[in-house]
């Protein structure tokens, strides 16, 4: 595995110059996340993506002569990782204002403003929703520990495991969790609040995001969309998510590490002793003191494993048991001839809750509880529901830096999208129907106003990467609403030696609040450092 170190100094790991270096296969916010974290500690770190660009999901797309920059979730960044490694310095800036989502329900009502200030959230809240302000007050009373239990549990780095910390505790938070974690994300919600835009849309931002039914038991820490949003755990970068990326990989850089791009790993070589070395599809073989598979785990173990040695059996058969999920987001990505005028009774909602008219929040569109369930069966059938729940970004409006693209540009995610619409995507009518159902939601001059479109329907969603709701971690984790059922102390190892996951997905699922490449990095290094200390 491992040429040792010469000495291990506190948090920092200086190894001789023969060190072979740890490979991080995938160049995606987690893959960069690790492996800059892994740099700053001293490791040789080289990372291996196969695409011509870095930063998986926060990359921008351009179509239809026009540039699409991701926003919405993937430009949220984790606000420990930022000052941990000093991104501000490497040109990542926070975005300034507190802008706010607005939560609209197909059943008509004033829409819900959510802002990132839990303050600014219940001052709106008493001006549109008079009656759920104490509501919303009362949810956080109960959600908000919950939310530091994990984070404590995350940053434990004793060997008791999670679970038996957790009743260890005894405490309120521990029993809501236990609670929260067998009833469903919607009954949870049901509990509090009284109006369809504050039960459905942390429902459509959780488990409907996540291709899971709302009123699936089990599904409860679904309910924590809104005290996470709040948690100050999370910010959005300035110009989208693309900076991101950039920052991150400036720090691996800045610390020695090397990143080669258009390098799709073929194979990884490993036997009984560990991993070696990766070979790439051009041949090109790298050796390495360890490998953090930071992209899709069950291809690199399924695929690039191989031969598989004999200790790796166990990970074979977890990996062959987890099910391949097909995608359920479609997207269309629209150019705007012209900004669409906003819906007069919203742009008054605005206005009372003292935001300016010309500020254009993305906006969360939602049919009620029970209609999402009924929508996540419709799915199973090839049919989307005649009011399916969609999210609307109008990018440059949500961030004025983004305003310079010339033209405007639009889009529309849409959930409980089958990957195999009945009758065949071609020729269907589905996507020009969204967005005259867009219209009914943010101005009917949205349809008019957009000059060309494109769909992309959820396969191609998943081949070009846009999916963003399938990274892992607490914050993700809690917002699609599972509970680890399998807590180990080993989380990011496997039994392979020198072999790590970094973004696991439903294999490893560690109740981190914090980006599973930080997770993934500490327990990298809490390895090392134990293979290095006098009782190793």
């Amino acid at each position: 595995m491992w040429d040792v170190p010469s000495r291990v100094v506190s948090e920092h790991v200086e190894p001789p110059d023969h060190q072979r270096p740890a490979i991080v296969i995938g160049g995606g916010i987690s893959g960069l996340t690790c492996a800059a974290y892994l740099a700053s500690s001293g490791l040789p770190v080289k990372v291996l993506e196969a695409r011509a660009h870095l930063g998986g999901t926060s990359t921008s797309v351009r179509a239809l002569g026009a540039e699409f920059v991701p926003f919405d979730s993937r430009s949220r960044f984790n606000s420990t990782v930022a000052h941990e490694l000093d991104l501000e310095r490497h040109g990542l800036v926070a975005s300034t204002g507190d802008v706010p989502e607005l939560a609209m329900s197909w059943l008509g009502g004033d829409p819900f403003l959510r802002f990132a200030s839990e303050r600014a959230t219940l001052d709106a809240l008493r001006v549109t929703h008079r009656y759920e302000s104490a509501n919303y007050e009362r949810y956080l009373t109960a959600a908000k520990p919950v939310i530091e239990l994990l984070q404590e549990l995350s940053e434990d780095d004793s060997r008791t495991p999670p679970l038996r910390r957790l009743l260890d505790r005894r405490n309120s938070a521990a029993a809501t969790l236990a609670r929260w974690s067998r009833r469903s994300a919607a009954d949870v919600l049901h509990s509090f609040f009284e109006t369809e835009p504050l039960r459905s849309a942390a429902l459509v931002r959780g488990p409907v995001a996540s291709g899971r039914t709302p009123d699936l038991p089990g599904s409860g820490l679904g309910a924590l969309g809104y005290a996470l949003s709040h948690s100050g755990l999370t910010d959005t970068a300035k110009s989208g998510s693309v900076p991101v990326a950039a920052a991150l990989a400036s720090v691996v850089r800045e610390n020695g590490g090397s990143i080669i791009t258009s390098a799709r790993v073929s194979r990884i070589v490993a036997d009984a002793r560990g991993v070696h070395s990766v070979v790439v599809d051009s041949g090109e073989e790298f050796e390495s003191g360890c490998v953090v598979v930071a992209c899709d785990p069950r291809r690199a173990i399924l695929q690039c494993l191989k031969p598989a040695p004999a200790v790796a059996s166990s990970l074979i058969r977890r990996a062959e048991a987890t099910p391949v999920s097909e995608g359920h987001v479609a997207r269309i990505d629209a150019v705007l001839a012209e900004f669409p005028v906003r819906r007069a009774d919203v742009v008054a909602s605005l206005g009372r809750c003292g935001v300016p008219e010309d500020v254009q929040s993305g906006i969360v569109v939602t049919p009620g509880a029970r209609a999402l369930s009924n929508g996540f069966r419709l799915l199973r059938h090839g049919a989307i529901a005649q009011r399916p729940p969609m999210v609307i970004s109008v990018v440059a409006g949500v961030d004025s830096s983004l305003a310079v693209s010339s033209p405007s540009t639009l889009s529309i995610e849409l959930f409980h999208a089958p990957y195999e619409l009945s009758g065949g995507w071609p020729g269907s009518a589905e996507p020009a129907r969204w967005i005259e159902l867009a219209a009914d939601a943010f101005g009917h001059d949205l349809a008019t106003a957009v000059s060309g479109w494109r769909i992309i329907t959820p396969a191609a969603v998943d081949a070009e990467g846009l999916q963003p709701y399938r990274q892992r971690g607490l914050a993700a984790r809690a917002a699609l609403g599972t509970l680890p059922r399998r807590h180990r102390h080993d989380d990011h190892a496997t039994p392979v030696d020198g072999l790590f996951l970094c973004d696991a997905g439903d294999m490893t699922m560690p109740p981190s609040i914090v980006d599973p490449g930080r997770s993934a990095a500490n327990r990298i290094l809490r390895t090392l450092r134990a293979d290095l200390s006098p009782a190793a």
